[in-house]
């Protein structure tokens, strides 16, 4: 571990007044000893909505495969207990990997330039490394759920691994993020003892064996299910896209001059008219997963309706010129969409189990 020593001012390109690093005097980082404060700083401890956009999928997951399969509570609270700690270190573990690749442009942006790396508080190998640990922990806990969710979780694995590089190369990174979070549905299912892929391929495989060619409506009727997963991810890599582009918004002038890619600056700053498109897009995905599941009113009362007046609510309130406008409504968004998409799961499941 590489110790932290003062607080030296990092001077960045475009940015003649830099302030320099304080260590936290309030909350759970002001109890740590002065030497563990970076590790838990590289970890976002003290910034919990990012841990949530990692836990809300898995945990969404969990919930309509146990809607569909009745499983029993004891088996969901076990599932989402490991899949909550799992979503804590994946999270830690990404953003400690994110910062690694990410210093030379952090430096180069205010809201970035005191993480522990960019500020040189912690080296690059120091920080590859506790990455690997916390990825390691990560793997543990995984090896404690079904077999097949060890393959569910390769994608997300490499998507985490290129979300950095993205903004170097991709017009539309936030994408790549998108895709990689709203993986934590398929985990979660598969958490629950359900295979999405590998029931789709099975189901088509038989279909199109020889003597038993389907009609195209009995084949869709077979992939309901699946068809329903599938939309349920869709959905969530769509609700992504929506609060990492209105986060994306705090950084967008310097990220500008610092060379970093987003869709904010694809679209010249001019995203309401795409997030209200992602916000119809998502609201039907879920309706169509709920459709395809056979869920009920708190389903859609939760998941679809109060979600998407919640997803409005933000889109005409956010300031998006405003940094402190975005960073409320990004945390906002996270927590009152989620915990209302998580209302309508849990209460479908309350009701089945009725």
């Amino acid at each position: 571990m590489t110790s932290e020593k003062g607080t030296p001012k990092v001077m960045a390109p475009n940015h003649p007044v830099v302030r320099a690093y304080t260590r936290p005097t309030r909350g759970f980082l002001a109890l740590l000893p002065h030497k563990f404060v970076p590790y838990a700083e590289l970890m976002r401890v003290e910034k919990p909505a990012g841990f949530f956009t990692a836990l809300w999928p898995h945990m969404f997951g969990t919930l309509y495969a146990a809607c569909i399969i009745n499983s029993p509570f004891h088996d969901l609270l076990m599932a989402n207990t490991i899949l909550f700690f799992g979503s804590f270190f994946l999270r830690s573990g990404a953003c400690t990997w994110n910062d690694t690749v990410d210093a030379p442009f952090d430096r180069q942006v205010s809201r970035t330039r005191n993480r522990p790396i960019a500020r040189r508080a912690v080296g690059s190998a120091d920080a590859i490394v506790f990455a690997a640990l916390q990825g390691m922990i990560c793997l543990v806990l995984l090896l404690e759920l079904p077999d097949h969710c060890f393959w569910y979780a390769i994608p997300s694995v490499i998507g985490l691994i290129f979300y950095p590089f993205a903004k170097r190369v991709m017009d539309v990174p936030q994408l790549v993020l998108a895709l990689t979070c709203g993986w934590g549905i398929l985990i979660g299912i598969t958490a629950m003892g359900m295979d999405p892929v590998g029931d789709a391929i099975a189901i088509i495989s038989h279909k199109s064996a020889p003597g038993a060619a389907p009609s195209a409506v009995q084949l869709a009727n077979a992939l309901t299910l699946p068809i329903s997963c599938f939309c349920l991810y869709l959905a969530n890599v769509s609700w992504t896209l929506i609060y990492d582009t209105v986060y994306g918004h705090q950084d967008s002038t310097e990220d500008a001059a610092a060379g970093v890619k987003s869709i904010v600056l694809t679209l010249s700053n001019n995203t309401k008219p795409l997030l209200a498109i992602l916000t119809a897009i998502q609201t039907l995905l879920f309706s169509i997963a709920g459709w395809g599941a056979d869920f009920g009113f708190p389903y859609f009362a939760g998941a679809v309706v109060a979600m998407a007046v919640s997803l409005v609510i933000m889109i005409l309130k956010v300031d998006t010129a405003d940094k402190r406008s975005c960073g409320f409504w990004f945390q906002r968004g996270v927590y009152t969409t989620g915990t209302l998409i998580l209302f309508g799961f849990a209460g479908e499941y309350a009701r089945k189990a009725l």
